[in-house]
């Protein structure tokens, strides 16, 4: 779910005990974990969310997301480097694998992030 409310994007995650509204901007990265989800935010904050991994895959597929792994989707705003032994080094020093069958399209994509950013 998203906040059209709000000046910035939100999503409305839902955990065990709460309903967390977070900042698109934010995240990390979304890790796929048992029959939830792991959300990692900036400022060193974690969210166990009882939603689905592919919930959240489709919710950002518009946004600056991309799906590296059948486990991960990362924020290409928040990679501070890629490692050449497949390794996205992210905001907050969190390190996720790209699967190899998506390193090609990754790259890819970074490089077209990049290009944007400087134009």
């Amino acid at each position: 779910m998203t906040c059209a409310t709000s000046p910035y994007q939100r999503l409305l995650v839902p955990t065990f005990q709460t309903l967390e509204l977070v900042e698109v901007k934010d995240i990390i990265s979304i890790k796929a974990f048992e029959n939830y989800s792991r959300i990692f935010l900036t400022q060193n904050r974690m969210y166990t969310s009882t939603q689905a991994f592919g919930k959240f895959v489709a919710m950002l597929e518009h946004h600056n997301f991309y799906q590296c792994h059948k486990s991960y989707v990362v924020n290409l705003d928040q990679i501070v480097r890629y490692h050449k032994n497949g390794e996205i080094e992210m905001t907050g020093e969190i390190k996720i694998p790209v699967a190899r069958r998506r390193k090609e399209e990754f790259l890819e994509k970074l490089t077209q992030q990049i290009a944007l950013a400087v134009h």
